[in-house]
């Protein structure tokens, strides 16, 4: 069973599958049942994986993404050359949580803007300024100075 990505979920994937490596290779044979079973143990160790479509497999790389897909009960969440990001969210445990998809919480609410009291600095008004008295070193005081 395949699941739709709203466009931010694959935004979201893409992102945590940038820096992986490809899992799984595709050679000249296409999509094999030792192929799917392959994918489907790296689906079930990781969630997000990346498969390398070989130079000789047969067919178009989105045709061969979405089939392995179909096979794995995967999504595409992208194909870029001939890199294609497979996502299978586990039932039990799942380690990556989609947004928008209820299990992720919601952020918690800004709290209330205290009201300030009467003469206290206005948010974005300039300080005011102070004068300090000049700091004198003792070594730098003469003793007629003093």
């Amino acid at each position: 069973m395949t699941i739709t990505l709203s466009s931010r979920q694959r935004q979201y994937l893409k992102s945590l599958g940038h820096h992986l490596s490809p899992v799984v290779h595709m050679g000249h044979h296409g999509v094999t049942d030792q192929l799917s079973s392959e994918t489907e143990r790296g689906l079930d160790a990781h969630e997000l994986i990346k498969v390398k479509l070989g130079e000789h497999a047969p067919g178009e790389r989105f045709a061969l993404a979405e089939a392995l897909a179909k096979g794995t009960g995967a999504s595409v969440v992208q194909v870029i050359g001939r890199v294609a990001l497979l996502y299978r969210g586990r039932k039990v445990d799942p380690t990556i949580s989609l947004p928008g998809d209820g299990s992720v919480p919601p952020k918690a609410p800004k709290p209330a803007v205290k009201e300030e009291k009467a003469g206290a600095a206005k948010k974005g008004a300039p300080a005011k300024k102070t004068k300090k008295a000049p700091v004198v070193d003792p070594q730098d005081v003469w003793p007629d100075d003093v």
